[in-house]
């Protein structure tokens, strides 16, 4: 069963939790059936310009912590204007219970 929007926010998945929300041209936070994280930009230092040398890589963290129910999965997906702009991620899934950052 995919939960509603409605529903993630009533379980309080999601700290800090956002609605949706349009930043530098981004939707992020709350949708019908998913929610949109955001990666700690502070932590790399920029916002606009990062040099990854071909076969390179950056691990990135999620603004967003995650505190999963005993009974909740979550997947996680590329975002689609994201991956337009070269950006991926290994998707994978959160584990029922787990707590934290993605990364």
């Amino acid at each position: 069963m995919i939960l509603s929007g409605h529903t993630i926010r009533e379980l309080q998945i999601i700290s800090p939790f956002k609605e949706r929300t349009k930043e530098f041209g981004m939707t992020h936070g709350l949708g019908p059936a998913g929610y949109d994280v955001r990666v700690e930009f502070d932590a790399i230092g920029c916002l606009s310009v990062m040099n990854i040398s071909s076969n390179g890589f950056l691990l990135c963290s999620t603004i967003e912590q995650f505190h999963m129910p005993d009974d909740v999965m979550g997947i996680v997906h590329d975002k689609s204007s994201w991956a337009r702009k070269g950006l991926t991620v290994q998707n994978t899934v959160i584990e029922p219970g787990w707590c934290g950052y993605l990364t």
